[in-house]
């Protein structure tokens, strides 16, 4: 099981969420979906404070080992019993480095200092996320974050082979797969392929956590607004001030998304139902040295993506987020619904399917959408009967399998904010936990006699 445990943060005074390749999480207005979602976002994209890992590292004899394998290595010999050795210290001294990040990373995402994270009445908060072979727990007080493994299994650092093919050349594998190679004449290159080896180690004991911005992508639920405002050539620096890092992040992601369209790494064919919906064409095009997007309305006219109506805004990011090929691998949904007529919520919902079937993408969805919710739970009756999916307007890697979705719904609960898994079955998504939040979704459940 991989999830996430909270205690005392926010209007949450606990909930657990288990990340399965699609997780969607539903309630209303300011019951706390966003700050679940971003709590999600900066343990999913955090990285180590390298400073604080190399220094704790050595305090435990990291460098002599580092030297014992450059040696090795350079005699042509094999040095496999004292890298894992290294490894494993780095492994140990891992939960203090990334609580070191993740101070700067809560204050910078939430744009307050820890002690207003904590429930009210609390001195302190508690995270644990728990991957495929590991746990690490943070606790948040106002005096700063610790962290601890709770759990962790070491037998994986026991697989690794360091080999040396030539006198100098150091080569690690992980059951027969090469992790990283390098020639070695200095410390630095020791630790050089050391660090792809931990975070090799991190993506197989904690995945999804810790993956790093580069493979997580949040899609702010502002993006209309930002896009508008921060996207033109020259900004006011004025307007830029004081601007949240999630919303710093989205920029970054629509250039570094841009750029992956131009190149060809965007599977654009599977947004192409909502992309038609919208009625645009999307062209990437290279300006001042970075490349940008325009659009070309249903009318034939083009203006720049910043100009486009508020609904393609919102949507285009979010739809190359999915169908990029490489990254992101994780990417985390507010609101995917806003600005979009109701046979487009519904396109973006089908596309997330697509996204987690075909390439493999790890899904977040936060909404308070019917039109989404129940376009995903019907894509999970269609499991029963996948082989008819063309029959009623659907495809066959639109179907989702209800072993590989979860569902939350998040409420108030007196003065506290309380996270409710609904029941995923072969049925959908069980409709009586959702009464709240719709009201129009009787017909929408055409699937129940397949």
């Amino acid at each position: 099981m991989v999830r996430i445990v909270i205690e005392n943060l926010g209007p949450f005074r606990r909930g657990s969420v288990e990340l399965r390749p699609l997780t969607i999480v539903v309630g209303k207005n300011s019951v706390g979906k966003s700050m679940l979602l971003y709590l999600l976002w900066s343990t999913m994209s955090l990285a180590p404070d390298f400073s604080t890992l190399g220094d704790l590292a050595a305090s435990m004899g990291a460098m002599d080992l580092a030297n014992a394998v450059m040696k090795l290595v350079t005699e042509g010999k094999n040095p496999s019993r004292e890298f894992r050795e290294l490894l494993k210290i780095y492994i140990r001294v891992l939960p203090k480095a990334l609580a070191r990040s993740f101070e700067e990373r809560l204050v910078k995402v939430f744009g307050v200092q820890l002690p207003k994270l904590l429930y009210r009445g609390s001195d302190r908060g508690r995270i644990v996320v728990e991957g495929a072979s590991a746990s690490i727990e943070f606790t948040i007080s106002s005096s700063g974050i610790d962290a601890r493994f709770l759990s962790v299994d070491e037998s994986l650092v026991d697989k690794y082979e360091a080999v040396v093919p030539v006198p100098g050349k150091l080569v690690v594998m992980l059951n027969g797969v090469v992790v990283d190679e390098g020639y070695v004449a200095s410390l630095g290159d020791v630790i050089s392929v050391l660090m792809t080896v931990l975070g090799d180690f991190v993506v197989h004991a904690l995945s999804p956590f810790f993956l790093t911005e580069y493979l997580c992508a949040l899609l702010v639920d502002s993006r209309a607004g930002l896009a508008r405002t921060l996207l033109k050539p020259f900004v006011d620096p004025s307007i830029a001030k004081g601007l949240l890092y999630a919303d710093e992040q989205f920029i970054r992601l629509y250039y570094r998304l841009a750029e992956a369209l131009a190149r060809g790494n965007v599977v654009l064919d599977l947004a192409e139902p909502l992309v038609r919906e919208l009625g645009v064409e999307l062209v990437p095009v290279l300006e001042h040295g970075m490349y940008r997007l325009r659009v070309r309305t249903w009318t034939g006219y083009e203006l720049p993506f910043e100009f486009a109506p508020s609904g393609v805004r919102e949507a285009v990011i979010t739809a190359l987020a999915l169908c990029a090929r490489d990254s992101p691998r994780v990417v985390l949904i507010e609101e995917p619904e806003a600005h979009l007529h109701p046979r487009a919520q519904k396109a973006m919902a089908r596309l997330v399917a697509r996204s987690v079937n075909v390439l493999g993408k790890l899904v977040v969805v936060s909404t308070h959408s019917d039109y989404i919710v129940y376009t995903l739970s019907n894509l999970i009756a269609l499991s029963r009967a996948s082989e008819r999916a063309r029959e009623v307007g659907y495809s066959e890697n639109e179907v989702l399998k209800p072993e590989n979705v979860a569902a939350y719904l998040v409420k108030q609960n007196g003065d506290a904010a309380e996270l409710v898994e609904l029941e995923v079955s072969e049925e959908g998504i069980d409709e009586s936990s959702f009464a709240e939040i719709a009201h129009e979704l009787a017909d929408e459940r055409v699937f129940a006699s397949l």
